[in-house]
């Protein structure tokens, strides 16, 4: 257990098998009086990553706060802001920006003040880097992460814990994907994993395939992949991928890789709050 002396716990829930069972770790030590979960949600996700909340509700009794962003899509964000990354020194998510960081500092700022919450997130413990960014990015609160505490458990134990929890396993997990974010269509991702979403998720590759046509029918250069074969980087769309694939000009190759969308790396020295504040002033 981690003292957090006599505060709230805030479970931050991705969807994914880490942070159901960081939240289960946080009920068992806590208690559910003293625990809440909450989920910001893209609207682009899984089928089955709602589903899996369902069944965390069921299983421990209760009651996941849902921020639905209006129904806005990953693309939405993209149409509105005009932008796919913000570079500021690394490339980060636009949506990831809009969608989660934002919607989830603006819940805890209206719900659960720094001064009697803590935050608790499911990195993993063989992930420290990552976790160091958060302790700037979620100030002035506390951050928690209870996968440290032993046992800790590697990405195949997390998928064995959820069958132990009774809970069930995300089909991403099961096809090898290390994350169950955005149905497996990460824009921060590269050719391979794209490749592997056509082979896996046909229905969600032509929805974004469309969806980039639409936003460059805008008059837009921007894609969410690029061509690196040659001298000169150049925008790679999803429909030439695709193509190229069908033709066999472009392999498929091993395209499990993991999601850092959460860190928006070139905003990390900032604080979340601090954006806000600059945003409302």
């Amino acid at each position: 257990m981690i003292d957090i002396g006599g505060k709230h716990v805030s479970v931050h829930l991705s969807g994914g098998g880490q942070s159901a069972v960081c939240l289960a770790r946080c009920l068992e030590w806590y208690g559910k009086d003293r625990v809440s979960a909450v989920f910001a949600n893209t609207n682009t996700e899984a089928p089955d990553l709602y589903e899996f909340l369902d069944a965390i509700e069921q299983r421990f009794s209760i009651e996941i706060v849902r921020l639905n962003n209006d129904g806005q899509t990953i693309w939405d964000v993209f149409d509105k802001a005009g932008v796919i990354s913000i570079r500021t020194g690394m490339s980060a998510c636009k949506a990831s920006l809009e969608l989660k960081h934002k919607p989830l500092a603006k819940y805890m700022m209206e719900s659960h003040k720094p001064d009697v919450t803590v935050i608790a997130l499911g990195l993993s413990p063989y992930e420290p880097e990552r976790q160091a960014k958060h302790h700037t990015r979620l100030a002035p609160y506390e951050v928690i992460y209870p996968l440290n505490v032993a046992p800790r458990l590697s990405d195949c134990e997390v998928i064995d814990e959820l069958e132990t929890l009774g809970l069930p396993v995300p089909d991403a997990y099961r096809k090898g994907y290390t994350h169950n974010n955005c149905g497996g269509g990460c824009v921060l991702a590269g050719v391979k994993q794209w490749a592997g979403l056509l082979e896996d998720y046909p229905d969600r590759f032509a929805w974004h395939e469309q969806r980039e046509r639409q936003w460059r029918a805008k008059g837009r250069e921007f894609t969410i992949l690029r061509d690196q074969s040659g001298k000169q980087v150049k925008p790679y769309t999803l429909k030439q991928l695709r193509e190229d694939i069908e033709s066999g000009r472009q392999s498929p190759g091993d395209f499990r890789s993991g999601c850092g969308c959460m860190i928006v790396d070139g905003l990390q020295q900032l604080s979340i709050f601090d954006i806000l504040r600059q945003e409302a002033s």
